[in-house]
């Protein structure tokens, strides 16, 4: 995927504030964090700790993330959810409000 200069800046700032948030939960609250991002056959990856038993297996976090696997349909941004007539929960997420909708039934089916 071709992206214009001005794309290309713009994704490199939104994954570099990614991993500066991650960083962040993980000085603040000792979370232990993991991230991979696919983009143009490129893999981008953080991790929190570099032990080898860190993240843990896909079957490991099928097994025990079902109530807190997300998924893009239960983020909105604000200006959906207005059209929608939908105010829920607001997060600032820099450049424009997400709305965090707690997940239906249909979305925890399955975990991953």
């Amino acid at each position: 995927m071709f992206l214009s200069s001005s794309q290309r800046r713009s994704f490199n700032n939104r994954l570099q504030g990614i991993f500066r948030k991650a960083f962040e939960l993980q000085k603040r609250f000792r979370a232990r964090v993991s991230i991979v991002i696919e983009f143009d056959s490129q893999y981008f990856v953080y991790r929190s700790s570099d032990t080898t038993n860190w993240p843990p297996p896909m079957n490991a976090l099928q097994s025990r993330c079902a109530p807190n696997n997300y998924l893009p349909s239960d983020f909105q941004t604000a200006r959906d959810a207005k059209r929608a007539g939908d105010m829920t929960t607001m997060h600032d997420s820099g450049n424009e409000d997400i709305l965090l909708r707690a997940p239906g039934p249909a979305t925890r089916s399955k975990p991953f």
